[in-house]
């Protein structure tokens, strides 16, 4: 790594921004190469990458990386486990970190936006879960307000096993800041259970924003090797899950390392899917495949009907650890895929360029972060009301940190 430094301008944008100050980073690790292929992730120029000004050479666009704090002040009361999970939007303007309270089991949830964070953490909901929560957005309430679905695996005695879901809705911005609260309490979305000790069941949800959520898990009939989805129309109040559809299965030889990733692509009106195997030789790759929400099946890069995945044999990119996330830019109709090696986290970037896979650790270096853990990402909106458009959390220890990075036109191929 390079050195580690602050900056005036962002030290202003950092205290306001859930104490996230005030790190930047003027390099970001060394590159791997991997060998290009036909999938649009591996026809990548390169990752997010730093771009060069006369008084920093290196530039990196993350500028700000640090801990999330309730009203920036540490110690934070809460004890988190699992992995957190990231939403934000900007119609209207709204983020929200959720995770677990390693206390109680239960989801809780912190909203910021441009000036603060709330100033302590909130439960939402009051169920106990053996999964991360996920999230993603609905229809505004009357009020317009962003809607929210969360979603996780119940530990509830009763229900264990279950995948629970729950819309709700942020607060409006204001100071000080409130918290995402409960529309609907948490039902189950179909009779099925999946197993406690397995990451069989685990959903991750994502939202074309206009008409459709999909919800997406690994399971199977031994192995947790094959994708499924449920989806849910939008408006969600007033409509119900569908019933549950298959999607492939790995190749034969890999078995899958975590929940799916998942993500809307505008660019091709499709939803993105990824996957982390690994092969009995402990090699790793990512996994692709899309989901057509026009015909609600598992398709190729096309949306035409398929069972398989875009390359075949997985992309790869070096050691992987846990489940992926992957999040999408709208200026550069590219996809940035973040996971963890190690202790340390990885992004691959997919802008629609013919150029060899670039995989370069994240500007987010400053801490360990916590094994069996998986970031969270979200981009294409602004937090700190300066285009910062690409927003990544993970877990260090039992905290949970947040990094920004700089507006897309920053960001070269």
């Amino acid at each position: 790594m390079g050195s580690m430094h602050l900056r005036g301008r962002y030290k202003d944008i950092g205290s306001g921004l859930a104490g996230v100050a005030l790190l930047t980073f003027s390099a970001c690790g060394q590159n791997m190469t991997a060998d290009p292929a036909s999938d649009d992730v591996t026809a990548t120029s390169s990752a997010l990458r730093c771009k060069a000004t006369s008084t920093d050479p290196g530039g990196c666009v993350w500028k700000a990386v640090g801990p999330f704090l309730p009203g920036n002040v540490a110690p934070d009361p809460i004890t988190h486990t699992q992995s957190p999970a990231l939403c934000g939007t900007s119609t209207p303007s709204a983020a929200a970190v959720f995770s677990v309270d390693s206390k109680t089991g239960q989801f809780v949830a912190l909203q910021y936006n441009v000036n603060a964070p709330a100033t302590a953490w909130s439960n939402y909901g009051f169920m106990s879960f053996s999964s991360p929560p996920t999230c993603t957005f609905r229809e505004l309430d009357q009020g317009g307000n962003a809607g929210i679905v969360v979603a996780g695996k119940s530990a509830t005695s009763s229900t264990a096993g279950g995948i629970f879901a729950s819309a709700g809705t942020m607060a409006p911005n204001g100071y000080p800041q409130g918290n995402p609260t409960t529309s609907t309490p948490f039902t189950q979305i179909s009779s099925a259970t999946y197993p406690l000790n397995s990451f069989a069941g685990n959903p991750a949800l994502a939202s074309n924003a206009s008409n459709r959520i999909v919800l997406t898990f690994m399971s199977g009939p031994n192995l947790p090797n094959t994708v499924y989805a449920h989806t849910h129309d939008i408006p969600y109040l007033g409509a119900s899950w569908s019933s549950v559809i298959t999607g492939p299965a790995l190749p034969t030889g890999w078995n899958a390392q975590g929940a799916p990733a998942i993500v809307w692509k505008p660019s091709v009106s499709l939803f993105y899917i990824v996957v982390h195997g690994r092969n009995g030789s402990g090699t790793d790759a990512l996994f692709v495949t899309y989901f057509n929400p026009s015909g609600n099946f598992f398709s190729n890069s096309s949306g035409t009907a398929s069972l398989g995945w875009s390359p075949s044999g997985g992309i790869s990119v070096g050691h992987i650890d846990g489940a992926p996330s992957v999040e999408y830019a709208p200026a550069l109709g590219a996809t940035t895929i973040y996971f963890l090696n190690g202790s340390r986290m990885m992004q691959v970037s997919a802008p629609y360029t013919a150029a060899p896979l670039v995989v370069k650790q994240t500007g987010m270096t400053a801490p360990a972060f916590a094994s069996g853990t998986s970031p969270s990402a979200s981009g294409g909106w602004a937090t700190d009301g300066n285009a910062g458009t690409h927003n990544v959390v993970g877990r260090v220890g039992t905290g949970i940190y947040l990094g920004v990075a700089n507006s897309d036109s920053l960001i070269g191929p």
